[in-house]
């Protein structure tokens, strides 16, 4: 590959974290190292798309020390000294498309859907910095003319998931129906335009909505590593977190029966609720590739023992409630992304799962946590007053989600194996998550003693 200086940042301005690409049909991409703060960080430049290439490589972002060895793995560079860079919740989209033809398909797509506006300029598309398996997401504005004047709708796609699915049961429809209910609520998402149900255009399901712009934290590297967030005074991180707390609060209040929820309601697994939820789990371990694994059959033994009632009727549920899935603008919350893990059950549910990513993120990696952020028994008083009611079983609640984020980092584990990435020393996602998982289980078992 080729290593060459890179060009000044515009004045007042930064370069944001590169990445490295795999090497294109024998076409060597375009390295830079750019003199950080105290990193050299790595951008790439990489070869013109070519017919074999299904689109935008959604590569991995590194920060190397000067004199840090890169070993290209399979077209992949990896960093011995920071591994956990790249073990956030959220992993990079293996490539899934040619670029020129999405635009066209897009064009295609808009024309049909808004005839009276006439054919749009489809711009270049581009991925967020933040995103994962769970599907793609395409960034472009679309320019009508209208008599003259320019009108331009900023878009996203977001294409349903096919051959790298994380999860073995999410419907499309169900996320596309349960967004657009939303809109209609206090719950701020982004206004959905129209989905296409068919794989024909894009080889698979694909939902045109608004772009929301602001900036999320996020998972690679850890925004306890670096970052917007970890740029923040400690009291401005605190509004971040809490302000994330307040719209999920906001979700949690409404009536599902209001919205006619039922279509969440698959009782395939068992009643709405944490049993529903752990069973989804339980059918599906031999997907996740966890099926013969000790520590996972310790947490399974541990949550049938300690399964709660839960009294209250269910609620809807975020299902991937973290702060890395809200976009803010500013400190505060302006959309909540990604309604795959969305179901019926327990507030604390989802509560759990947002302490529980935030400390895979920070404990997990080996790193501090930002200060200013509220601690967990913080967070818990915040959220009872939110809901006007104390908190029942959240210890329960943090021990499953441990075990079904170690499902999750499994299957991460093993599609990122697939395209190449490997771990030195095998510290994979699901290695770290796992020992999280058995730290969780100990702490839950010391309380109870």
């Amino acid at each position: 590959m080729t290593v060459r200086p890179r060009p000044p940042a515009p004045a007042g301005g930064r370069h944001a974290y590169g990445c490295i690409c795999p090497a294109i049909r024998n076409q060597e991409p375009t390295v830079t190292l750019v003199p950080g703060e105290g990193d050299w960080i790595f951008s790439v430049a990489a070869p013109p798309v070519l017919d074999a290439i299904r689109g935008p490589h959604r590569p991995v972002p590194l920060a190397l020390t000067p004199g840090t060895a890169v070993a290209l793995d399979g077209g992949v560079a990896s960093d011995p000294r920071r591994p956990d860079d790249r073990q956030g919740a959220g992993m990079p989209v293996p490539p899934q498309r040619d670029p020129s033809r999405a635009r066209e398909v897009i064009t295609r797509w808009l024309t049909d859907r808004f005839p009276a506006d006439g054919t749009p300029t489809v711009g270049s598309l581009s991925t967020p910095a933040e995103t994962g398996f769970s599907g793609e997401t395409l960034l472009c504005d679309a320019t009508w003319d209208h008599r003259g004047r320019s009108l331009v709708r900023p878009l996203a796609v977001r294409v349903a998931p096919a051959g790298h699915r994380l999860l073995p049961e999410s419907p499309w429809h169900r996320q596309v129906r349960l967004q657009e209910l939303l809109a209609g609520t206090d719950v701020p998402v982004a206004r959905i335009h129209g989905s296409e149900p068919s794989g024909d255009l894009l080889g698979a399901p694909f939902v045109v909505m608004e772009r929301i712009e602001g900036r999320v934290p996020g998972d690679i590297p850890s925004y306890h590593r670096s970052g917007w967030l970890a740029e923040l005074p400690p009291a401005d991180r605190a509004q971040v977190w809490n302000g994330g707390l307040r719209v999920m609060a906001r979700l949690h209040r409404l009536d599902p029966d209001a919205l006619d929820l039922s279509f969440l309601d698959d009782p395939a697994h068992g009643a709405a609720g944490i049993g529903r939820q752990f069973g989804e789990c339980l059918a599906h371990l031999e997907f996740y590739g966890v099926q013969d694994d000790p520590v996972v059959a310790r947490a399974a033994d541990w949550l049938r023992k300690h399964r709660p009632e839960e009294p209250d009727p269910p609620r809807l549920l975020w299902g991937d409630a973290r702060i890395g899935n809200i976009i803010y603008s500013g400190h505060t919350p302006v959309a909540l992304l990604d309604w795959e893990m969305a179901t019926l059950g327990a507030p604390e549910s989802d509560l759990a799962w947002y302490l529980f990513t935030d400390r895979y993120l920070s404990e997990g990696l080996g790193l501090p946590r930002l200060p200013g952020l509220p601690s967990r028994q913080e967070t818990v008083a915040a959220y009872a007053s939110l809901l006007g009611r104390p908190l029942r079983d959240l210890t329960f609640y943090e021990v499953f989600s441990a075990f079904r984020f170690s499902l999750i980092t499994s299957r991460v584990t093993r599609l990122m194996t697939g395209t190449g990435i490997h771990w030195p020393g095998g510290r994979t996602p699901y290695v770290q998550s796992a020992a999280l998982l058995v730290r969780a289980l100990d702490e839950a078992d010391e309380g109870a003693s």
